[in-house]
């Protein structure tokens, strides 16, 4: 074989190579791309602390809420009928979330435990106060503990925001049928 033979070979022969490497080794698909991480943050609302209760109905007139955020979205909120006090954590790994909380006594003793396991901030198991529900049932929560006994109750809401997409605080929807007679005074 005569030099300029060997030269063209041998760049045809690296040509192919380079094309193959470029290729992925004939491999079609595109590599798998990197699990998004989302920003999940946890916050608490309150009102009515270190006010009379003289006349106002718990989880209305006072109360608290903890939640979480997914991405900006409120995924949960637990919503306690007393001005308890709130911990809650959001732990995020390979796309999975994992919510957890506590609803505290004034004394500072754990009254209602919170937790969810979720991969979207959508749906994924959901415990509250021993409860089992799905996240997918709604991202609102009411809880009232009246005397010790827990009542928990799942509401599908649209997102707490106003027509122009405006965040609103938990406040603003108190007034609404079915959470104010979730916490309406029983009947005895």
């Amino acid at each position: 074989m005569s030099d300029p033979f060997r030269r063209l070979f041998a760049l045809q022969f690296g040509l192919a190579v380079l094309l193959l490497m470029l290729s992925g080794c004939g491999s079609n698909s595109p590599p798998t791309p990197p699990v998004p991480t989302p920003v999940v943050t946890t916050e608490s609302e309150g009102w009515g602390y270190g006010e009379s209760r003289e006349g106002k109905t718990a989880g209305i007139g006072y109360g608290c809420v903890l939640y979480w955020k997914w991405d900006g979205a409120v995924a949960l909120a637990v919503w306690v009928d007393h001005d308890a006090q709130t911990k809650g954590r959001a732990e995020v790994a390979n796309g999975k979330g994992d919510l957890q909380g506590s609803l505290l006594t004034r004394e500072g003793e754990p009254m209602v435990e919170i937790r969810c396991a979720t991969t979207d901030g959508k749906a994924g198991r959901l415990t509250v106060g021993g409860q089992e529900l799905d996240l997918s049932g709604g991202w609102l929560v009411l809880v009232a503990a009246d005397k010790g006994k827990v009542r928990v109750k799942q509401l599908a809401r649209p997102p707490l925001q106003d027509a122009r997409g405006k965040a609103l605080s938990f406040q603003a929807i108190k007034g609404e049928p079915e959470i104010a007679s979730f916490f309406a005074p029983k009947a005895k």
